[in-house]
């Protein structure tokens, strides 16, 4: 499948289903400290009330879906 083809469709769209043992490393946890924003984000404007909707959210329900992320520098990662 094509990472095109998958676009829009989800994160799991993008992973590959037959999961063995060579992609173990795929999910990991990290702590939050070392999630910085990615300086390539295009949007430079976030509405700060649907911001803490997101907040009141999370804090609640915790993180529903995988989050992306890409290593930065270091054990770093970039949002």
């Amino acid at each position: 499948m094509s990472v095109k083809s998958a676009l829009g469709r989800g994160v799991g769209a993008l992973l590959p289903d037959d999961l063995d043992g060579e992609n173990e490393d795929i999910f990991f946890m990290c702590d939050i400290d070392k999630i910085e924003p990615n300086p390539q984000q295009p949007r430079s404007y976030f509405d700060p009330e649907k911001l803490q909707e997101l907040s009141e959210s999370i804090r609640e329900r915790g993180v529903i879906q995988p989050l992306l992320v890409t290593r930065s520098q270091g054990n770093r990662y970039h949002l």
